[in-house]
Parts: C-alpha cells; sequence; structure tokens
C-alpha cells in the first residue's frame, strides 16, 4: 500500500473516532430518554401452556395494539417452553390496556399471569465494586 494512502487512513481512524464515540453516546442517551418517557412497555406473561406458539401471543397481544416482539423463554437443550415469555408494544397505552385485559384470561386452558416486566438483574455472583481482594467480590469457589 503506497505510504500516503496508508499515512491517509491513520489519519482518518484518529479524526473519525471521536465521532463516533459522541455518536454511540447520542444514540444510547436518545434510547435511555425513549425508555424514560414509556415508548416501549416490556411485559411478562406467565403460566403459558407449553404448546402456545410465539405467533398465538402475537395474535393475543395484537387485539390491543402493535406488537414489536414477543420472545417465549425455552429450554436450551430441549426447546420446551419454561411456561413463560415477554412481549414489547411500543405504546404504553395498548400495553396497559392488554395488561388489564389479559392478566387472568384463559389460553389453552391456563389462565395467564401478565405484569410489567422488572427489569434485569445483574445475575453475575459476588458483590460488586472494589475491595482489599481486588474487584469481584473475592475468591471463586468452583
Amino acid at each position: 500500500m503506497p505510504q500516503f494512502v496508508a499515512a491517509f487512513l491513520s489519519n482518518f481512524k484518529k479524526i473519525i473516532k471521536p465521532f463516533l464515540v459522541l455518536f454511540a453516546n447520542y444514540s444510547m442517551e436518545l434510547f435511555n430518554i425513549q425508555k424514560k418517557q414509556g415508548v416501549e412497555m416490556k411485559i411478562f406473561v406467565g403460566n403459558l401452556a407449553h404448546d402456545v406458539k410465539d405467533e398465538e401471543l402475537n395474535e393475543l397481544f395484537s387485539k390491543y395494539g402493535r406488537v414489536s416482539s414477543v420472545k417465549i423463554i425455552r429450554d436450551m437443550f430441549s426447546q420446551v417452553s419454561k411456561g413463560f415469555g415477554f412481549v414489547e408494544m411500543p405504546g404504553k397505552a395498548d400495553a396497559k390496556k392488554a395488561l388489564d385485559n389479559l392478566n387472568t384470561f384463559e389460553l389453552k386452558g391456563k389462565k395467564l399471569v401478565v405484569n410489567e416486566a422488572r427489569p434485569e438483574r445483574d445475575r453475575r455472583g459476588g458483590k460488586r465494586g472494589h475491595s482489599r481482594k481486588g474487584p469481584g467480590g473475592g475468591r471463586r469457589r468452583y
């Protein structure tokens, strides 16, 4: 590769990198603002029959508004439903309507449990922060 091209690319990376970082930060801020403004609601759906499919849940919630995603949680190996899932709806008012109408709704012989999903918790073990033993909460035992 000619030397001037290598020099240009090197300088280009130095110039463009701060803009990429700024754009990424701006995108995350915008995303967080939209979440806080209630643009989208994640709904927990429990007590699902094991043979309920994503499409059926989508169809059920679509009666109350637009559905952006449906995910039934399945066992990693057998792919059998664990009996719960999540539905995301972009309109908070529509999601609230679905919550009110579908909680205790009977689907395939089972009464659904429908609630607003709680934020995902940190699943890593140990205490957070630094201690005299260093970050990560101390010695790990296997």
